[in-house]
């Protein structure tokens, strides 16, 4: 008994602990917001912003060989410094960074855009009257963005000064780009939480866990204000919970389950792609409840709890939508810019031609307006979005130089880690593997209904890095326990490394 109460009173401080920690970095993002952002156009655009974020990189590394030298560095202090470095990278992005720029159907001249979902929820009180554009979207994250664009109507002329304008809802809706970066924080917190529940320990702990701390797309999400973020971060607590599920059957984790993918899915019904892994997960362990004959009832019973709580959150706004404009279930804006259209190439160029040298070499910035290899495109879009850049093209190239290496060498390690691991790990590869193998035939089926340059975004697939991260994490725990093909683990993973010391050296000094 003394145990189980020394378990639950360390549970609780971890709690304690993160909600702080939480709490903390929020009020610090909001307060930075608020010194940093009227200096975006002071000497040149945005130099103090990465001024700061370098000297917040700068002392987080300087502890770290203070601690080194100390003997006092373990993995969780190392877990610490790498969630605030990758904190600093990301806050100094978004204070360069304003709600018109490198934004993804944010601002429209039809004011139907994200930032005017938002707007309109924030003067009205009320969803809007129409559902055009990316009014067809669910309205979470608008409404949660105009809540906390009220808060800092009030606080504005309190603590804002003389650079800042209350009345002007461009600035108010700006402010959101706070709300972003903690959605990023949640993430990387959430993937930690993710790969601990999995019990990777060590290197494998720390090399799968940098993967998804310092994975460069989450940097550009860090100041995008439409809901992909979001509906991300939801996917990411819902495959947590999942997994804490799949270990305690508590009825408490499954209404967690339910409530996140409900969520995900009130934010963009896309996010209704991460059911498949928990669905899965859900099947075997009703299979295995009916072959052991136990726990039937109360599998059953959680599941229509499941369904109780997570078809309503998800699909009142469908429901709504189809009632009110006659919005087909499911329904994607695709009143497109026909320039952006790819359907004059086949379907092998678009999507089977892995290695399209005119595609790879072509240009290093992705262009929705010319590409059009699915893979080629999904990958520079992992680093870059679908925009361009003016400077920074050497960092860039050996971002993408690393990032191919890695691509294709960690497929054979994962294949190579499934043959030589049999029966052993069944969770990761499970989990892995139906993460990934999902998004990506998600991804395919958009494209080939919708083959236009601007649905080969990376963005559409962001929680396939979860599928990643824990199958790169499988592999070297499995590696490192035979002692075989080592080396070939390690090349894979220094390859990694390059990848995302680039990518974020890139955001770091280049932007």
């Amino acid at each position: 008994m003394d145990k189980v109460e020394e378990k639950v009173c360390s549970t609780k401080k971890r709690l304690l602990f993160e909600v702080i920690f939480y709490v903390i970095l929020f009020l610090f993002t909001w307060l930075v917001y608020y010194i940093y952002k009227p200096m975006f156009s002071y000497i040149r655009n945005g130099v103090v912003a990465q001024t700061f974020a370098l000297f917040g990189v700068v002392i987080c590394i300087s502890l770290l060989i203070i601690l080194k030298k100390l003997n006092k560095l373990n993995t969780e202090v190392l877990i610490l410094f790498m969630i605030l470095i990758s904190y600093f990278i990301r806050v100094g992005y978004m204070l360069n960074t304003g709600y018109n720029l490198r934004q993804y159907d944010t601002v429209s001249t039809n004011f139907n855009g994200h930032e005017g979902y938002a707007l309109t929820i924030f003067s009205t009180g009320k969803l809007p009257d129409n559902n055009g554009y990316q009014f067809y979207h669910p309205p979470l994250n608008a409404a949660i963005q105009a809540v906390f664009m009220k808060i800092n109507e009030a606080l504005m002329p309190v603590v804002g000064g003389s650079q800042f304008d209350a009345t002007d809802v461009h600035q108010l809706f700006q402010t959101c780009q706070v709300l972003s970066v903690m959605y990023t924080v949640v993430i990387t917190i959430t993937s930690y939480k993710i790969l601990k529940e999995l019990n990777f320990k060590g290197k494998a702990l720390i090399l799968s866990f940098a993967f998804l701390c310092f994975f460069p797309r989450f940097i550009q999400l860090s100041a995008q204000l439409n809901n992909d973020l979001i509906c991300i971060m939801f996917c990411f607590l819902a495959i947590y919970y999942t997994i804490k599920w799949y270990h305690k059957h508590s009825f408490v984790n499954i209404l967690l389950i339910a409530l996140f993918i409900g969520l995900a899915m009130n934010s963009k019904i896309s996010g209704a792609v991460i059911c498949i892994p928990t669905a899965i997960i859900f099947v075997l362990e009703f299979i295995k409840s009916i072959k052991k004959k136990e726990n039937i009832a109360k599998i059953c019973f959680q599941y229509a709890a499941f369904l109780l709580v997570c078809a309503p959150i998800g699909l009142w706004f469908q429901v709504y939508a189809k009632m009110r404009f006659d919005q087909p279930f499911g329904f994607v804006f695709s009143n497109l810019n026909h320039n952006l259209s790819t359907a004059d190439h086949n379907i092998f160029e678009r999507i089977f031609l892995f290695i399209n040298f005119s595609e790879i070499f072509g240009k290093i910035y992705p262009n929705a307006w010319e590409n059009y290899s699915l893979l080629n495109y999904a990958l520079k879009s992992a680093i870059f979005g679908e925009f361009g850049f003016w400077q920074g093209e050497s960092f860039a190239v050996l971002a993408i130089f690393f990032q191919y290496i890695f691509f294709f060498t960690s497929l054979a390690l994962f294949i190579l880690y499934f043959i030589r691991s049999k029966k052993e790990n069944f969770l990761i590869k499970l989990l892995g593997a139906s993460i990934i193998i999902s998004q990506v035939v998600a991804i395919i089926y958009f494209y080939i209904q919708m083959p236009y340059g601007c649905t080969m975004d990376f963005r559409y697939i962001v929680p396939i890095v979860i599928g990643y991260a824990i199958l790169i994490g499988g592999a070297h725990t499995k590696f490192e326990e035979t002692n075989k093909y080592m080396k070939y683990c390690k090349f894979v993973e220094y390859m990694m490394v390059g990848f995302l010391f680039f990518s974020n050296v890139f955001y770091l000094i280049c932007i």
